[in-house]
Formats: C-alpha cells, structure tokens, sequence
C-alpha cells in the first residue's frame, strides 16, 4: 500500500491523505466465476433432473438396496427418511410442471405481441441469476 500526501500552500502541511490500492476484486471475481458458473449450470441441471420420473426410481433402488445390504439400520427413521425424499420429489415435479405451463403461456402472448423486445420468450433458458439481472433492467 502506497500513502500519497497532499500538501498545503502554506507551510507543507499534511491536510489529506489518500491510500491507492491495487484492487485485487476483479481477480477473485474472474476466478469465482469460474467456479461458480459451472455449479450454477449443474444446479440448474439436477433441478430439471429431480422433477423426472427417474428421480422416484433411484430413491426406491436406495431404499431397497438399503433394506437389502443393511437391514439391521433400516427402521422406521430410515422410512421416514426415504418417504421425505419421495415427498420432495412429488413437491419438486408438481412445481416443475406448473412453471413450465406458465412458461409455456407466457412465451405464446410474448410471440403474439410484437411490441415485446426480442429474446424475451428465450429468457427462460437463462440462469436465473441471468434473468433477475434482465428483469432488473427492464423495470
């Protein structure tokens, strides 16, 4: 760190200081987005991934591989357990299927009115850091 001092007409005082930095911020910026773009995009992968009907078939084949290979742990904490992952699948492809058919609506009145600016009905392919961003814009 670098201290510059300014000095006053009179006398040479020191009435200011000011501390110049070199700021490391866009560096660690660059390389958390590195980081962080990745686990955003596989976030986002394993949210559409939960909402199919596949999800429900690797948590039975845990559950019966579980009964099988450690049925002396397997009580009914470990069926509370397994029927907390169903529940939150069921939650996750109700809510999955309700935003695509509002999705699905919205992209159909945003291609019927042509004053809507161009790549909006895309927008939903977008991160959804990416799409508070454009909203953020747009108000």
């Amino acid at each position: 760190m670098r201290l510059e001092h300014a000095r006053s007409a009179t006398g040479g005082a020191v009435h200011a200081r000011k501390r110049i930095f070199r700021n490391p911020i866009p560096a660690l910026a660059v390389a958390f987005s590195m980081i962080r773009d990745p686990i955003r995009r596989s976030l986002s992968v394993l949210a559409a991934a939960t909402a199919r009907p596949a999800a429900f078939l690797v948590v039975i084949a845990y559950g019966v591989l579980w009964l099988i290979l450690e049925p002396e742990t397997f009580d009914m904490h470990s069926l509370a357990t397994l029927i907390v992952w169903v529940m939150t699948l069921i939650i996750q492809r109700a809510e999955h299927g309700d935003t695509q058919a509002i999705h699905a609506k919205l992209d159909g009145l945003l291609h019927s009115d042509h004053r809507a600016p161009d790549g909006l009905a895309e927008i939903d392919d977008a991160e959804p850091e990416d799409i508070e961003d454009a909203r953020q814009k747009n108000s």
